[in-house]
């Protein structure tokens, strides 16, 4: 085999900054598609796959459509585009994770979320519900507490935090809490009672 023969006519723009991830995460998941392939059904001879060549795949295209979601790029869309948009997240959570032999129902492991295409994706389902995320201070601001006391509750459990993708380098510091979580969260602002 010298290359797919169903492909997209032009490789597809995934938005920074979520390229790099998603060209990384196509190359690993044409590696396993071969191995599996290759073990479970004894097809061999497939083609090296170019960076261009992944990004004329069709999971390229999802995963485009998905990070320009997730960076805003799809502000005006219709509810139309919204239903296509969570098709398309469906049909990939389904490609990745699905064992149709079994049933044609999937489960997704912890470890997706932490992957920068899991938070991609994550911020995608955030737009299409029509949430925002915010940083730590602006949450603080809002709430009127300190950013600490929005730390701890980050900590605790009771607000999720995300990865900021414009970041250069995201850590603790550089974390995003929804929106709606803090605008829901009952928080107290008082200190704890001494001992």
């Amino acid at each position: 085999m010298d290359r797919p023969t169903v492909q997209l006519s032009e490789p597809v723009a995934i938005p920074e900054p979520y390229q790099e991830a998603c060209v990384s995460f196509l190359r690993a998941l044409w590696e396993g598609s071969k191995w599996n392939l290759q073990e479970l059904w004894g097809i061999h001879d497939f083609p090296l796959m170019s960076e261009e060549d992944l990004l004329r795949t069709f999971m390229a295209d999802h995963l485009a459509d998905i990070a320009r979601a997730a960076t805003g790029q799809t502000e005006t869309a219709t509810d139309w585009d919204r239903g296509v948009l969570m098709e398309t997240i469906q049909t990939v959570m389904e490609s990745l994770f699905s064992h149709s032999a079994i049933a044609y129902s999937y489960q997704i492991p912890a470890a997706f979320w932490e992957h920068p295409v899991g938070q991609m994706v994550a911020r995608a389902q955030i737009w299409l519900r029509g949430d925002q995320l915010i940083t730590i201070t602006d949450a603080a601001k809002f709430r009127s507490i300190t950013t600490q006391a929005i730390s701890n509750a980050i900590t605790a459990g009771r607000l999720t935090a995300y990865p900021d993708p414009d970041a250069a380098h995201p850590q603790k510091e550089h974390r995003l809490v929804l929106r709606s979580e803090v605008e829901a969260w009952t928080g107290t602002t008082s200190p704890p009672a001494a001992l």
